[in-house]
């Protein structure tokens, strides 16, 4: 009788060895797609939409952005906006300035190109004031630098199903947020804290922006689904999934409506 163990590498052997099919697949073949980006909320900045064209499955090159789009948005049920391209950034779609969403209002996304049109609709929801930001040194244990980092404190109102997003400016410069999501579902109706873990620490001297966005549910899991996306990488992970948007017609991303308020700190 022959050791199993002498057929275990034999086995393995005509495994790797016995199949080797060569299947061609034409990935470039694939149509574009059109991928579509916007948030609108309350305030007066960061009001815009951005679209582009996916590119081949195999290229390295970014999504090429579609000029000449008819972009407008509809508030509830009435034609209120066309979004006007940004000459200097091709494939950006801003609102007129100064212009802001109300809250409690619908609103619809058309994005019209090559004769398709793409929609999708979200609502501006309420969000709880900000009571305070707050900077304190912190020596930092592990990865993490030395330094001082930035705390938020808010009183998160009663009553399930609320979910938020963060967004975080230092200097002007937005750092991080699409990663900063979060709900109610551990923390209803409790005042919270919480520090932004940041790559590198904030100085004295630097200028902290902190703006929180209440978003709906639906936008709360494309975030989750797209941070998940990133994490896939080993060979044995089950291969992503597209996905999915709000958008009509076929076209990728998502078009989100928010309520926000921002604090600001100097940090001195």
């Amino acid at each position: 009788m022959k050791s199993i163990y002498k057929l275990i590498p034999a086995l393995l052997l005509f495994f790797f060895v016995g199949c080797t099919e060569k299947i061609d697949l034409d990935l470039d073949s694939i149509p574009p797609a059109i991928v579509i980006e916007g948030r609108i909320t309350n305030g007066q900045i960061l009001n815009y939409v951005r679209v582009t064209q996916s590119s081949p499955y195999l290229s390295e090159e970014p999504n090429q952005p579609v000029v000449g789009a008819l972009v407008t948005l509809t508030e509830d049920g009435t034609v209120t906006e066309t979004l006007t391209e940004d000459p200097q950034f091709p494939g950006y779609y801003y609102a007129p300035l100064l212009w802001a969403g109300k809250l409690n209002a619908a609103y619809k996304l058309s994005v019209t190109v090559g004769g398709e049109t793409y929609e999708a609709i979200d609502t501006i929801r309420p969000v709880t004031p900000l009571d305070s930001l707050t900077y304190a040194f912190d020596d930092k244990v592990g990865t993490d630098d030395d330094g001082y980092y930035v705390t938020i404190h808010t009183q998160e109102p009663p009553g399930l199903g609320n979910n938020y997003q963060w967004l975080y400016f230092s200097n002007g410069i937005e750092v991080a947020g699409l990663e900063w999501i979060g709900n109610d579902e551990f923390v209803d109706g409790s005042y919270v804290s919480f520090q932004f873990e940041m790559e590198e620490p904030q100085e004295l001297g630097d200028t902290v922006v902190v703006e929180m966005a209440a978003i709906s549910p639906r936008y709360y899991t494309f975030v989750n689904q797209l941070l998940n996306q990133e994490s896939f990488g080993n060979l044995f992970d089950t291969p992503p999934a597209n996905v999915l948007g709000n958008f009509s017609n076929g076209a990728f991303g998502y078009f989100h409506a928010a309520g926000v308020v921002a604090d600001t700190i100097i940090l001195q």
